[in-house]
């Protein structure tokens, strides 16, 4: 999971935002955030490919994070 993190992490560079998470993590947190997903890709150590999503902020429209899209 570290390792993972790590690899997504990285990710945020390439897609140019500040808070990506897997599917996993997206599932856990979902009722609480918006999100949007943003790839499939498939990271260094890992052989099928990992749904990535970009973190928005919590739910509803005043708690958006400031230029965030």
């Amino acid at each position: 999971a570290v390792n993972l993190a790590a690899r997504i992490q990285d990710l945020t560079k390439t897609y140019v935002w500040p808070i990506l998470i897997s599917e996993s993590t997206y599932l856990q947190v979902k009722d609480e955030f918006d999100a949007d997903f943003a790839d499939s890709v498939v990271v260094k150590g890992k052989s099928t490919a990992v749904n990535l999503y970009k973190l928005l902020g919590r739910k509803g429209p005043t708690d958006r994070v400031q230029g965030w899209k």
